[in-house]
């Protein structure tokens, strides 16, 4: 790795990627990198001054070289630090939150899970996410779409997967993917805005143009 390097694995916090991006140089979106990292015993861990942060989409976290794994342990020392720096200076993480959103905008995320028991239910999700898959799904949102992805056709098989990623002109984001243990479809979003209204406003845009184009 190169010096003061960032890994992320998939999927990411979105807010999370635009602040590392613009902070550190060297912020690589490496689900294979992140894993092999995390996994090195503690005696092979020399690279102090290489290594800052690793994260992934579930919140786990691994910061320095001081454990094997990303965990909650991590996340929490990391958080009192955090707020025990700012005390000193007169501020909460509040505070804090507060002056990343004006610097970097109000990032807000929304769920929505539509649930289809049965074979029957199996089917329908698979003709949703093939309709997602369409040309016309290009063109269902009223803010242009200038990103998509489909991860089942990843070269590399380690980031294969039933998921679709649509980025939008506005800085939005929607992911669909079926859930592996439950008879739904997941299909997440991000809306960013220069308030919490305005993220608001956008994540029920968002998903009224999904519900409108899925039917």
């Amino acid at each position: 790795m190169t010096e003061q390097q960032v890994l992320q694995k998939m999927w990411e916090d979105f807010e999370l990627r635009n602040l590392s991006e613009s902070t550190y140089k060297n912020y690589t979106r490496d689900v294979k990198r992140f894993i092999a990292f995390c996994n090195r015993p503690i005696e092979e861990m020399d690279e102090t001054d290489r290594y800052i942060f690793g994260f992934e989409e579930s919140c786990g976290y691994c910061s320095g070289v001081y454990c094997r794994d990303k965990d909650a342990q991590n996340a929490a020392l990391l958080l009192l630090e955090a707020a025990g720096v700012l005390k000193r200076s007169g501020k909460t993480l509040l505070d804090r939150m507060e002056e990343l959103y004006a610097e970097y905008g109000y990032y807000l995320d929304g769920l929505d899970e539509l649930v289809r028991p049965g074979e029957k239910g199996m089917h329908e999700i698979g003709q949703i996410m093939a309709k997602l898959r369409g040309e016309e799904a290009l063109h269902a949102f009223s803010s242009e779409v200038v990103g998509y992805k489909d991860y089942l056709l990843e070269d590399d098989p380690v980031l294969v997967s039933d998921v679709l990623q649509f980025d939008l002109a506005d800085g939005g984001r929607i992911l669909a993917r079926p859930s592996g243990t439950e008879p739904k479809l997941k299909i997440y979003y991000t809306g960013v805005g220069k308030t919490e209204e305005e993220a608001e406003k956008a994540i029920s845009r968002m998903k009224q143009e999904i519900a409108e184009y899925i039917g």
